[in-house]
């Protein structure tokens, strides 16, 4: 979840590269929606643009 992630963070990755990130003592949520099957299906990591993503809201 990158730099932002504590231990009061939480969320949810989905299979498409979909990404929820909520932090309660920031009051801040971040969610990202990505598809990463169209228009061609592949099978590439999408985990470094979700840490990248969320880098930013440090």
């Amino acid at each position: 979840m990158g730099k932002l992630a504590t231990k009061s963070t939480f969320g949810h990755t989905g299979f498409t590269g979909t990404s929820l990130l909520v932090h309660p003592t920031r009051k801040l949520v971040l969610v990202l929606l990505s598809n990463r099957a169209h228009p061609n299906w592949s099978w590439a990591n999408p985990d470094p643009i979700r840490v990248a993503v969320a880098n930013l809201l440090t």
